[in-house]
């Protein structure tokens, strides 16, 4: 999970950040491009989605690279 920036927290704002990406044969995230969002949460989102594995996506049996979107919600808690 991305850690929630410190300044956004104490002011209460809330976003969301989305990201182009490719998920490569081998379920890791390749050239990640923010699209749209908060800057001020693009650093935390950026760090913790390069992080992130996925599955490998197969066609016929053979792993694929995969053209996606990412998003990430910040959102506080009731």
């Amino acid at each position: 999970m991305p850690s929630y920036p410190e300044v956004q927290k104490r002011r209460r704002q809330q976003g969301r950040v989305i990201f182009h990406a490719v998920i490569g044969k081998d379920g890791n995230v390749h050239d990640l491009n923010l699209i749209e969002g908060e800057c001020a949460f693009a650093k935390s989102a950026s760090e913790a989605v390069k992080k992130w594995r996925y599955s490998p996506t197969t066609l016929n049996g053979d792993p694929v690279e995969v053209d996606t979107t990412i998003a990430v919600i910040y959102q506080l808690g009731g």
